[in-house]
């Protein structure tokens, strides 16, 4: 069923036109990316489906009673609530519903004669009936799931809203708006604000809605967790390719390439020499260690990719390296000849009253125009683009000015935090088109897993206990942690299930032995099986309460079905007990 259908939509912006005649349906479950360069319209594209934004012509239909979720670029949040209360306004019915069930309890203790208790009876099993349908008991589990999720930890629930920072304050805002599981999803680059460990989180949420979702996102590793098609904006028109982001970039003759080169960088490698030496390194700021006990040692034409969640000090290591802050302990050392050259996201080097040109003629003085026009050609600046002043350019532009320089100088050792942050996808396929050709050595900082998987080949994980050294590529450094995480889950179950066999042989023996008596079991059996039953009871509302059970129906309905079976069982239980006593 389509929930969305655009037909031959315009949108025009003066005498620029962003979308000229698109027609696109969005159905029940997609998952779509949309992709295209900065500019070329995607958010239009979003606000029209949306209806925040009028197309100029065309027609929008929408399914009837459609709810669309979109993120706010300002979010709304209640003054004085704490980040808990305010992920639970989503749940704001069910508070209701659950708090005259309460009230309804209360009045059912004292009716006032039979016809009235009945009454009561059947109201609270219909307002029950109601609040399981809503899931209400799984809200406030389901709230911190979220917030934990996205990087909002369980310290920070009971901070207010209005100290939050502007990071915070979106995640507690898309927190929301995943928990309101509207019937299609609008995201614009949901990724922006999170770190590894919350995109990761994010993806595996998504993937598992039921619900259709619109994403907007330059970063393609999430492209091609997330998504089973890509829309793309280009040139004012749309044109739309069946599975993730790899398959789309197949159906553009790019993957094939892209192997080959890695293939060739991971040929080279084996021939470098050592050029770069760094040991036993340590940082702490405000008496809280960032990193300790980093010992690497960098060799000629390495490719080293520095990952770790925010705050894990990443940045902090780039920055000892270059020299702006010493170390707590330990030394750092360079080869004999190496130059290195640094790129950080203010690009404090950058003089913005020179040309395109001059930036990067500055830093090429061993070229020919010729060769520097060529060269500005592969980072997307052709024609007279090459002669705009760096203050009039975009950010993503400039970035592209600054990483150009540093490719293009004479340095062998080159350091990037965060090169990718404001490149739109064909800029961050120009930049790992040219460290493909850069034959010095190369430490990266990034949250790009495309990027990673492309130019580095090992990697430093910082943010995680010790640091660790992994050799191989992000896709490898991910398959081992899924299969340790994998490993993990099984033994938990494994124990679980040897639990459940002990528990289980023991009611089967206690019940044999009262069996042959033929006559009341013994009360110290019976306290047994009681407490069994309430463990078992404990066990299944945990386990609703978990991310992973909820999104499931057919898992949801099982556990339940255990769970009236156990509670069941404890009242019967609790009756024999009684008979004991009397």
């Amino acid at each position: 069923m389509a929930l969305v259908q655009l037909s031959a939509v315009t949108k025009e912006y003066g005498a620029r036109k962003v979308l000229d005649a698109v027609t696109l349906e969005v159905h029940e479950g997609e998952k779509i990316g949309l992709i295209g360069v900065n500019g070329s319209g995607k958010t239009s594209l979003l606000r029209i489906i949306e209806g925040e934004l009028e197309a100029d012509l065309g027609e929008i239909r929408r399914a009837k009673d459609l709810r669309i979720g979109y993120l706010p670029q300002i979010p709304d949040f209640t003054p004085g609530n704490d980040v808990l209360e305010e992920a639970m306004r989503v749940f704001d019915d069910v508070a209701r519903i659950e708090a005259r069930l309460r009230a309804l309890e209360d009045e059912m203790h004292a009716p006032r004669d039979a016809a009235h208790l009945q009454e009561l009876v059947e109201k609270h099993g219909r307002l029950h009936e109601e609040f399981e349908h809503k899931k209400g008991w799984q809200a406030k589990s389901r709230c911190e799931a979220a917030l934990a999720g996205l990087g909002l930890a369980a310290e920070s629930f009971g901070k207010k809203v209005e100290s939050l920072s502007g990071g915070e304050k979106n995640r507690l805002a898309l927190a929301k708006l995943l928990l309101s599981e509207p019937d299609l999803l609008l995201l614009d680059e949901p990724t922006n604000f999170l770190d590894l460990e919350a995109t990761t989180w994010l993806e595996e949420f998504l993937r598992e809605a039921p619900e259709a979702v619109i994403v907007i996102s330059h970063d393609r590793w999430f492209l091609d967790r997330v998504t089973t098609r890509i829309v793309e904006v280009e040139r004012a028109t749309i044109e739309s390719y069946r599975g993730n982001y790899s398959a789309y970039a197949a159906q553009k003759a790019l993957r094939l390439e892209t192997e080959r080169r890695a293939f060739q960088q991971q040929q080279a490698f084996i021939a470098k020499e050592e050029e770069f030496i760094r040991r036993n390194l340590a940082k702490s700021f405000g008496g809280r260690a960032l990193f300790s006990g980093v010992d690497l040692r960098l060799l000629r034409g390495e490719r080293l990719g520095i990952i770790g969640p925010n705050g894990a000090g990443k940045t902090t290591l780039l920055r000892v390296l270059r020299g702006e802050i010493a170390p707590d302990a330990g030394t750092f050392k360079l080869g004999v000849g190496v130059q290195a050259s640094f790129y950080d996201q203010e690009h404090k080097d950058l003089d913005l009253e020179a040309t395109v040109f001059d930036a990067v003629r500055e830093r090429a003085s061993h070229r020919t125009d010729e060769a520097v026009r060529s060269y500005l050609g592969a980072f997307l600046f052709t024609k007279d683009d090459v002669f705009k002043k760096v203050g009039s350019l975009s950010g993503g532009e400039r970035s592209r000015v600054a990483l150009a320089r540093i490719i293009l100088s004479k340095a062998n050792l080159l350091v990037l935090d965060e090169p990718t942050n404001h490149l739109d996808i064909p800029s961050r396929t120009a930049l790992e088109e040219s460290l493909d050709d850069y034959d010095g050595t190369l430490i990266v900082v990034s949250h790009d897993r495309f990027l990673l998987d492309r130019v580095v080949d090992r990697l430093l994980v910082l943010g995680h206990g010790e640091p660790q050294l992994f050799a191989g590529t992000y896709s490898d450094y991910h398959a081992k942690r899924q299969a340790e995480a994998e490993a993990a889950r099984v033994a938990a179950e494994s124990a679980e299930a040897a639990k459940r066999a002990g528990a289980k042989a023991a009611a089967a023996s206690s019940a044999k032995g009262g069996a042959a008596k033929k006559k009341k079991r013994p009360v110290e059996t019976i306290e047994k099986l009681i407490m069994q039953r309430e463990e078992a009871i404990a066990r299944l509302h945990e386990a609703l309460g978990r991310e992973e059970n909820f999104r499931s129906a057919e898992r949801m309905r099982q556990l339940q079905s255990e769970l009236e079976s156990n509670q069941s069982e404890l009242r019967a239980l609790e009756r024999e007990w009684e008979e004991h006593a009397t």
